[in-house]
């Protein structure tokens, strides 16, 4: 299992965990895994600090692909999930429907929108400056435009276009301020 815990020095232990479980599973084994996912998740929302989940499945093409999205609010509360006996019979009965080992990523803040490999999460300020520049004019614009083609009540216009601008930023925009502005992000140390 790939394992991707937040360095020590980097880890905030008071501030809300991100962590998404990515699983790929066996042809033929999905209606049992998504059971079994089903009770992860139920087993999970019992333990102090869990603050929810989501299940995500893959796009068309990938169906065998699952993403479990759940946090807490405290690494020390998600720990003790992580710890915990019944986590981990819950990973074992798992074992029958994986295709290959499951990978888990820890993320606090907004560190998932900045995707660094190996590297280190970018610092704070820099991810929170460039979600600020890509979220403005999306934030501007959007709405706005929306709003001249349709008559919707003001309530379900903010639902359509926040939910529109969350999978550009997430799938369009953050991928790509990332790449252009990778130097910036994790410059190259001096030797």
């Amino acid at each position: 299992m790939t394992d991707r815990r937040p360095p020590a020095e980097q880890t905030d232990e008071t501030q809300p965990v991100t962590v998404i479980a990515r699983h790929w599973v066996l042809d033929g084994k999905e209606a049992e895994f998504d059971k079994w996912l089903d009770g992860i998740v139920e087993a999970c929302s019992h333990y102090a600090g869990y603050l929810g989940s989501e299940v995500v499945h893959a796009p068309r093409g990938q169906e065998n692909e699952r993403a479990c999205v759940f946090r807490f609010d405290t690494f020390e509360h998600l720990q003790r999930w992580f710890d915990s006996d019944e986590r981990q019979q819950w990973l074992r009965r798992a074992e029958a429907f994986y295709s290959r080992p499951p990978q888990i990523l820890h993320y606090q803040s907004i560190e998932f929108l900045f995707p660094s490999g190996s590297k280190p999460p970018p610092p704070r300020y820099k991810m929170a400056l460039l979600t600020l520049l890509a979220l403005l004019p999306l934030v501007h614009f959007i709405p706005r435009l929306v709003a001249r083609h349709v008559s919707w009540p003001p309530l379900v216009l903010t639902l359509v276009t926040t939910a529109g601008i969350v999978v550009l930023m997430t799938w369009a925009v953050m991928p790509l301020v990332t790449r252009l502005t990778a130097r910036w992000l994790w410059p190259k140390r001096k030797r």
